[in-house]
């Protein structure tokens, strides 16, 4: 763990971000914490003003204001950046209106774009390495889910074009794309999902350590929930079976 001595984290006010940014705490890596909320909001000695920038990643400046905010505190290097951060609405496609969809895709898909074109020479300083964070939802059909699943499948696929790039022109700099499985985090209750729903799911603490123990590989992708993997494969090759499975389990959840 010693290479990821600077360690930037978006998201990282609550659920996944947060169990990450405490897990490198733990080894002693300088964090810098990327999240929405003011610092008066965040009650936990992990936030300080020497770490914590605060910005809404929706918002068009947010890569420009998080590279001001590194160049104060003279931060030109980066060893690994988590773009971690995420939104998402559970419900039919027709029943989420124009703005949720906008703040969607700000956040889930535009703002990892961009703000890695701007980090792209602090990691080059430190060849560094870039993980995404995605979700078992993109490998596969959705139905509820629609848009976050578009966003995340998109991140995935400006993943693997960016790899190959950074390969082709020998930057010395790693991407990785990392799906965890279904989470218990803040994101399903601001989404619409029943915390009933989500007693069954990982804890974040126990996603963190799997994630940072695949960024510790040279894996290109992993997708941490075996189910998801298994139904992607089949899906390959049997795509009508998958979504007949999809829609089953839509029609019990809609009865619930």
């Amino acid at each position: 763990m010693a290479k990821h001595r600077t360690v930037l984290i978006t998201g990282a006010t609550d659920g996944i971000g947060l169990a990450l940014a405490r897990y490198y705490q733990q080894r002693g890596s300088r964090l810098i914490l990327v999240g929405r909320k003011s610092l008066h909001e965040l009650h936990d000695p992990l936030f300080n003003d020497t770490n914590y920038c605060q910005v809404d990643l929706a918002a068009a400046d947010a890569p420009l204001h998080i590279s001001q905010w590194l160049d104060a505190f003279s931060l030109y290097e980066l060893d690994l950046v988590i773009q971690n951060a995420a939104t998402a609405y559970i419900g039919e496609t027709s029943a989420q209106n124009y703005e949720h969809i906008q703040y969607m895709l700000k956040v889930n898909l535009h703002a990892p774009l961009q703000l890695t074109h701007a980090l792209l020479p602090r990691l080059l300083n430190a060849k560094g390495k870039v993980v995404f964070i995605g979700s078992s939802r993109a490998q596969l059909p959705s139905p509820d889910y629609a848009v976050y699943a578009a966003s995340k499948m998109a991140l995935d696929g400006f993943v693997r074009s960016l790899q190959i790039e950074l390969k082709a022109a020998n930057v010395p700099i790693e991407a990785q794309m990392i799906h965890p499985g279904a989470t218990r985090t803040g994101l399903h209750g601001k989404a619409g999902m029943n915390s009933q729903a989500t007693s069954k799911f990982a804890a974040p603490e126990a996603m963190a350590n799997q994630i940072a123990k695949a960024i510790q590989s040279t894996k290109r992708s992993v997708t941490l929930a075996s189910g998801e993997r298994w139904l992607g494969s089949i899906h390959t090759h049997l795509p009508g079976t998958v979504e007949s499975m999809m829609k089953k389990g839509r029609g019990r959840k809609n009865k619930s």
